[in-house]
């Protein structure tokens, strides 16, 4: 049995050609559809009328519009620890985050209600309240985000801040 040594430089560049795209439609197909990444700005760094908020931070880094479903905000004492407290805000909650209000075009002081569509590169901020019992000192907060079309979970963490005097 023998080998055949010559190889035809047309079936080489063929293989090398069809490989490299189909990791480059490997690589698109990993990369696209909705996506998202969640920030959290703690309570001892966003004040509006003298009362702390949460800042919840969801940014489109994926290649189509999103639809945010839902956000559930939790806290705990560790990263991993069970939550002690959390609250999940959807259609059935006070706070919708598929939708937002929009000021009239021809009716002053009323606005519509349409639905939040992020666009690709776009970011969507929130102000919560934090829960009673939240201490941005030692406690570690979670945000956890489903978007609509999708089953995968977007999750934010934000570490205890210890303030210093300035």
């Amino acid at each position: 049995m023998s080998i055949d040594t010559n190889l035809d430089p047309v079936a080489i560049y063929a293989a090398v050609l069809s490989t490299a795209l189909a990791l480059a439609q490997l690589y698109r197909w990993l990369t696209s559809g909705p996506r998202a990444s969640v920030n959290i700005i703690n309570p001892l760094e966003v004040r509006r009328h003298d009362r702390k908020f949460i800042e919840v931070v969801i940014h489109n880094i994926g290649t189509t519009p999103i639809i945010i479903r839902e956000v559930c905000v939790s806290y705990s004492d560790s990263r991993k620890g069970r939550p002690l407290k959390s609250k999940t805000f959807d259609s059935n909650a006070g706070w919708d985050p598929s939708l937002r209000s929009v000021p009239h075009p021809t009716r002053p002081n009323s606005s519509w209600v349409i639905t939040n569509v992020v666009a690709p590169g776009h970011e969507h901020h929130e102000l919560l309240h934090p829960f009673s019992g939240f201490d941005p000192r030692s406690h570690w907060l979670r945000v956890s985000v489903a978007l609509r079309n999708s089953n995968i979970r977007f999750n934010g963490y934000a570490a205890p801040v210890k303030r210093t005097a300035a």
